[in-house]
Protein backbone atom coordinates (compact mmCIF):
# COMPACT_ATOMS: atom_id res chain seq x y z
CA UNK A 1 0.00 0.00 0.00
CA UNK A 2 1.27 3.74 -0.39
CA UNK A 3 2.94 5.80 2.36
CA UNK A 4 5.04 8.93 2.35
CA UNK A 5 8.09 8.44 4.22
CA UNK A 6 9.67 11.85 5.83
CA UNK A 7 13.16 11.93 6.89
CA UNK A 8 14.79 14.80 8.37
CA UNK A 9 18.88 14.22 8.17
CA UNK A 10 18.92 10.69 6.67
CA UNK A 11 16.60 9.80 9.60
CA UNK A 12 13.51 8.19 9.52
CA UNK A 13 10.97 10.29 11.05
CA UNK A 14 7.36 9.03 10.78
CA UNK A 15 6.04 6.78 7.79
CA UNK A 16 1.98 7.68 7.14
CA UNK A 17 -0.45 4.94 5.96
CA UNK A 18 -2.46 6.59 2.76
CA UNK A 19 -4.85 3.68 3.16
CA UNK A 20 -8.44 4.97 3.69
CA UNK A 21 -6.85 8.73 4.13
CA UNK A 22 -8.11 11.66 2.27
CA UNK A 23 -5.49 13.62 2.35
CA UNK A 24 -1.91 14.33 3.93
CA UNK A 25 -0.12 17.82 4.02
CA UNK A 26 3.65 17.90 4.33
CA UNK A 27 5.10 21.18 4.89
CA UNK A 28 8.21 22.89 5.71
CA UNK A 29 7.86 26.56 6.16
CA UNK A 30 9.38 29.73 7.18
CA UNK A 31 9.44 33.59 7.13
CA UNK A 32 12.43 36.83 8.17
CA UNK A 33 9.01 37.52 10.67
CA UNK A 34 10.19 34.57 13.14
CA UNK A 35 13.77 33.51 14.84
CA UNK A 36 13.51 29.94 14.04
CA UNK A 37 15.20 29.51 10.38
CA UNK A 38 12.69 26.80 9.41
CA UNK A 39 9.95 24.22 10.81
CA UNK A 40 8.44 20.74 9.95
CA UNK A 41 4.33 19.82 9.77
CA UNK A 42 2.87 16.43 9.03
CA UNK A 43 -0.80 16.49 9.12
CA UNK A 44 -3.94 14.99 7.39
CA UNK A 45 -6.91 12.62 7.90
CA UNK A 46 -9.96 11.48 7.02
CA UNK A 47 -13.13 14.00 6.21
CA UNK A 48 -16.95 13.76 5.37
CA UNK A 49 -20.36 14.70 6.89
CA UNK A 50 -19.79 14.73 10.48
CA UNK A 51 -16.25 12.95 10.36
CA UNK A 52 -13.33 14.99 11.88
CA UNK A 53 -10.34 12.28 11.56
CA UNK A 54 -7.72 14.93 11.52
CA UNK A 55 -4.72 13.81 12.59
CA UNK A 56 -1.14 15.63 13.29
CA UNK A 57 2.50 13.42 12.93
CA UNK A 58 4.72 16.78 13.04
CA UNK A 59 3.63 19.54 14.60
CA UNK A 60 6.11 22.84 14.18
CA UNK A 61 9.27 21.19 14.06
CA UNK A 62 12.17 23.11 13.86
CA UNK A 63 15.04 22.97 11.38
CA UNK A 64 18.16 24.23 11.58
CA UNK A 65 20.48 25.71 8.53
CA UNK A 66 21.80 22.34 7.07
CA UNK A 67 19.23 20.32 7.67
CA UNK A 68 17.29 18.03 5.24
CA UNK A 69 13.99 16.90 4.66
CA UNK A 70 13.17 14.19 2.39
CA UNK A 71 9.50 12.96 1.37
CA UNK A 72 9.20 9.88 -0.27
CA UNK A 73 5.80 8.65 -1.44
CA UNK A 74 6.61 4.30 -1.32
CA UNK A 75 4.47 0.98 -1.48
CA UNK A 76 5.02 0.02 1.84
CA UNK A 77 3.52 -2.54 4.24
CA UNK A 78 4.53 -1.06 7.83
CA UNK A 79 5.33 -0.42 10.56
CA UNK A 80 3.24 3.26 9.87
CA UNK A 81 3.00 6.03 12.33
CA UNK A 82 -0.51 6.24 14.04
CA UNK A 83 -0.29 10.05 14.75
CA UNK A 84 -2.63 11.98 17.00
CA UNK A 85 -5.41 14.01 17.48
CA UNK A 86 -5.22 18.08 18.08
CA UNK A 87 -6.81 17.24 21.62
CA UNK A 88 -4.07 14.19 22.21
CA UNK A 89 -1.36 16.97 20.93
CA UNK A 90 -2.89 19.84 23.01
CA UNK A 91 -4.51 18.48 25.64
CA UNK A 92 -4.60 21.96 27.72
CA UNK A 93 -6.17 23.93 25.08
CA UNK A 94 -9.69 24.47 24.07
CA UNK A 95 -10.21 23.59 20.83
CA UNK A 96 -11.64 26.57 18.98
CA UNK A 97 -12.38 27.51 15.13
CA UNK A 98 -10.20 29.66 14.21
CA UNK A 99 -11.35 33.11 11.80
CA UNK A 100 -9.43 33.36 8.84
CA UNK A 101 -11.58 36.57 7.56
CA UNK A 102 -8.71 39.27 6.28
CA UNK A 103 -9.87 42.53 8.63
CA UNK A 104 -8.39 45.46 8.21
CA UNK A 105 -7.26 44.99 11.98
CA UNK A 106 -5.43 42.41 11.04
CA UNK A 107 -4.04 43.12 7.91
CA UNK A 108 -2.40 46.04 10.13
CA UNK A 109 -1.09 43.81 12.51
CA UNK A 110 0.93 41.92 9.63
CA UNK A 111 2.42 44.44 8.39
CA UNK A 112 3.70 46.09 11.77
CA UNK A 113 5.42 42.61 12.44
CA UNK A 114 9.44 43.37 12.73
CA UNK A 115 11.90 41.11 10.92
CA UNK A 116 13.93 38.94 13.20
CA UNK A 117 16.06 37.71 10.36
CA UNK A 118 17.63 39.10 7.53
CA UNK A 119 17.59 36.22 5.18
CA UNK A 120 16.71 33.01 4.25
CA UNK A 121 17.86 30.12 1.54
CA UNK A 122 16.79 26.72 0.55
CA UNK A 123 17.09 24.49 -2.27
CA UNK A 124 14.67 21.53 -3.52
CA UNK A 125 15.50 18.43 -5.58
CA UNK A 126 13.39 15.96 -6.34
CA UNK A 127 14.88 12.43 -6.87
CA UNK A 128 14.26 12.24 -10.83
CA UNK A 129 14.83 15.98 -12.28
CA UNK A 130 13.77 19.02 -11.12
CA UNK A 131 15.26 21.29 -8.59
CA UNK A 132 15.31 25.17 -7.53
CA UNK A 133 17.12 27.60 -5.38
CA UNK A 134 15.28 30.21 -3.22
CA UNK A 135 16.60 32.94 -1.64
CA UNK A 136 14.79 35.63 0.33
CA UNK A 137 14.40 38.92 -1.51
CA UNK A 138 12.99 42.49 -0.04
CA UNK A 139 9.59 41.41 -1.67
CA UNK A 140 9.67 37.60 -1.22
CA UNK A 141 10.24 37.05 3.06
CA UNK A 142 8.50 34.13 3.47
CA UNK A 143 8.66 30.20 2.09
CA UNK A 144 6.80 27.08 1.58
CA UNK A 145 7.63 23.85 0.40
CA UNK A 146 4.89 21.66 0.31
CA UNK A 147 3.94 17.93 -1.02
CA UNK A 148 0.13 17.53 -0.74
CA UNK A 149 -1.27 13.89 -1.13
CA UNK A 150 -4.86 13.52 -1.65
CA UNK A 151 -7.72 10.05 -2.40
CA UNK A 152 -8.27 11.79 -6.26
CA UNK A 153 -4.86 10.76 -7.05
CA UNK A 154 -3.56 7.93 -4.42
CA UNK A 155 -0.33 6.89 -6.63
CA UNK A 156 0.80 10.41 -6.76
CA UNK A 157 1.63 13.39 -4.70
CA UNK A 158 1.64 17.43 -5.92
CA UNK A 159 5.00 19.30 -4.85
CA UNK A 160 5.05 22.96 -5.00
CA UNK A 161 8.23 25.44 -3.82
CA UNK A 162 6.50 29.31 -3.18
CA UNK A 163 7.99 32.47 -2.08
CA UNK A 164 5.40 35.38 -0.67
CA UNK A 165 5.00 38.48 1.70
CA UNK A 166 2.41 39.65 3.84
CA UNK A 167 0.86 41.96 1.10
CA UNK A 168 0.13 38.51 -0.78
CA UNK A 169 -1.42 37.03 2.20
CA UNK A 170 -3.83 39.61 2.81
CA UNK A 171 -4.52 39.94 -0.44
CA UNK A 172 -5.46 36.12 -0.51
CA UNK A 173 -2.57 35.80 -3.13
CA UNK A 174 -0.40 32.59 -3.73
CA UNK A 175 2.58 34.53 -4.43
CA UNK A 176 5.30 32.90 -6.55
CA UNK A 177 5.70 29.59 -7.83
CA UNK A 178 9.01 28.45 -8.25
CA UNK A 179 8.39 24.35 -8.31
CA UNK A 180 4.91 22.84 -9.09
CA UNK A 181 5.78 19.12 -9.85
CA UNK A 182 4.53 15.46 -9.11
CA UNK A 183 6.00 13.00 -7.10
CA UNK A 184 4.85 9.08 -8.51
CA UNK A 185 5.67 5.86 -6.21
CA UNK A 186 9.12 5.27 -5.88
CA UNK A 187 10.23 8.85 -6.31
CA UNK A 188 11.17 11.54 -3.34
CA UNK A 189 12.09 15.15 -3.11
CA UNK A 190 14.88 16.70 -0.69
CA UNK A 191 14.16 20.21 0.95
CA UNK A 192 17.78 22.16 2.34
CA UNK A 193 17.22 24.28 4.71
CA UNK A 194 20.41 26.37 4.01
Amino acid sequence: MAALRIEVDGVGLVTVNLDGMHLLHVSVGSSLHEEAPAGLEVHGGTYGDGVNGHRIWVSDKLLMPGQSVKVSLIECDGPFDEGQTMREMFPEEESEEFDFTMTDARAAELRARPRLRNSFSMKVEKSSGPRCSVDSDPQNDQFTFMVLWDQTRPLQARLSVRTYCFEDVIARQIGNDHLRDTLAVGESVTCLVA
